[in-house]
């Protein structure tokens, strides 16, 4: 009967020793597992008391889920904070997602350039998810606006808010993995369908082709080039 304890002992040993190494996310999770098998073995409480004595520590909980520290997100849309829990924040807004165990709110910090925050500014709190995206992530431009339809598209653009040139990428209707550019001239909306090449490159016409869809905007932007209108500010988003 030693031999097995002893056995089963080593066996968990080792599977810890795995998990430490090529699973590295994990880390936390195995340290806390071990931790309570100590103390159901007769060890130390979270406390440091022995579970034989009189006195019991508090449960141990398991740690929170945490993203990556190099995982920064960007504000898609301005919130206001509704308790004293929340994170209040603007679009454009840099922040720092700590804890997404909650589904739907994650724990984040607002990250200020050169430590100034605005006047009463909360710097951590809950966030709602579907407000951010991944920063340099093609969801944080603000003219990027995923998969909505022509139609609803137009009904941005044609807004009173926006001018000629307002301009928003969508995710194609009728092509999958492609896009299509919508343009405010004057007032109507005219659409070009943003083709990809086979290494990849976006086109409107294969005289002028494009890396990535930021040089695409960034070269409309400078020069209209066979489009109705030089590309002008991105259409407001709302939530």
């Amino acid at each position: 009967k030693l031999k097995k304890l002893k056995l089963a002992s080593k066996r968990s040993h080792n599977m810890g020793n795995c998990c430490q190494k090529n699973c590295a996310s994990l880390e936390s999770y195995v340290l806390w597992l071990f931790k309570v098998c100590d103390c159901r073995s007769g060890g130390k409480t979270a406390t440091g008391d022995d579970t034989n004595g009189s006195s019991v520590g508090p449960p141990i909980s398991p740690p929170l889920r945490t993203v990556k520290q190099s995982c920064r997100f960007v504000a898609l849309f301005p919130y206001q904070a509704r308790t004293e829990d929340d994170l209040s924040f603007q679009p454009g807004d840099k922040l720092e997602v700590l804890d997404t165990s909650q589904e739907g709110w994650w724990f984040a910090n607002l990250l200020v350039e050169n430590g100034l925050a605005r006047p009463g500014q909360k710097l951590q709190g809950y966030i709602p998810a579907n407000y951010v995206a991944p920063d340099q992530s093609i969801e944080a431009e603000p003219w990027f606006f995923g998969a909505i339809k022509r139609a609803d598209a137009e009904k941005h653009l044609l807004n009173h808010e926006t001018e000629t040139g307002a301009f928003l990428i969508r995710e194609s209707e009728s092509q999958k993995g492609e896009f299509s550019l919508s343009v405010r001239d004057g007032a109507t909306v005219k659409h070009y369908r943003i083709k990809r090449m086979d290494n990849g490159d976006f086109f409107i016409t294969r005289r002028v082709t494009f890396h990535t869809l930021n040089a695409f905007v960034m070269h409309y932007s400078k020069s209209s080039d066979g489009l109705c209108v030089r590309l002008g500010r991105p259409c407001i988003k709302v939530q």
